[in-house]
This record gives structure tokens, sequence and C-alpha cells, in this order.
């Protein structure tokens, strides 16, 4: 089941980034989950939002440089335990099993490779979301 989430995002090119609420998917056997303690944004996400490069689908929430805790893991994942700090890329998913991602060259990726954000998830056919949430941390 999907978990909905406050966030910043835009519904159109140039617009200013607003809270909304979006949805993350449930995590698979391979997927870590991290409590996101620092989202930051570049001049990459600035032309994703603006539509610089006229390929943003839209509703679009940017931040592809996170730093996060890892709250939960899959099964399949046994590279990271809880309590880890994490840093999260620009990359966030690949086959994993032509020979480039066999020799840890992900970006190259035979099948294509699933972006933090904006990206079309290769498994799910949804559209991934970044890490500029919108919450309360003054608690």
């Amino acid at each position: 089941m999907a978990t909905k989430i406050p966030a910043y995002g835009a519904r159109a090119a140039k617009a200013p980034l607003a809270p909304l609420t979006i949805e993350r998917r449930k995590p698979r056997p391979y997927d870590i989950e991290i409590e996101i303690l620092c989202c930051c944004i570049c001049h990459s996400d600035v032309h994703k939002v603006n539509d610089d490069w006229a390929s943003t689908h839209f509703l679009v929430v940017p931040g592809h440089e996170i730093v996060g805790r890892v709250t939960s893991r899959g099964a399949s994942a046994t590279r990271f335990q809880e309590r880890d700090l994490v840093g999260v890329g620009y990359i966030v998913d690949s086959c994993r099993v032509c020979p480039e991602c066999r020799a840890g060259h992900e970006m190259f990726c035979e099948k294509g490779v699933t972006f933090t954000f904006d990206s079309l998830d290769q498994e799910t056919k949804t559209w991934t979301n970044g890490g500029l949430l919108n919450e309360d941390r003054s608690r």
C-alpha cells in the first residue's frame, strides 16, 4: 500500500514550488526505507522544474541529493542496516542483471535506469518523486 506524505513540488513548468501531498510506493524486497534528514536542490532540479529540457512530467517533486537514516529494509536488502546514515544519488534503480549493471556500471544499464525523481519506474510504471519533503521538524 502506498504512503501519503507532504512534499514540495511544481504542477507546471516555471511554477513556484508549493506544498502538496504525494504517494510513495510500498518498499520492495531489495529496497531500504529512509527518514530523509536533508535534501539539497541543485541547478539540474531547477532545470527540471522549469521544464528547460522539455521532458518534465508534472507534477514533479525535485531533490536528488538526499541524506537520510535507514528506518527499515526489505528481506533482500543486505548492504545497509537500520540506523545507518546513507546518501541517495541521482540513480535509484537499474535492472541489476545486464553485464553493465553486474560490472557496477548501472549508469549504462542496457534496460535503462530509474532516476530519483521525474523518472518512470521500470517495474511499477509510476513516476518517481524526489526528496524535497514538507515536514515539521520542530517537534
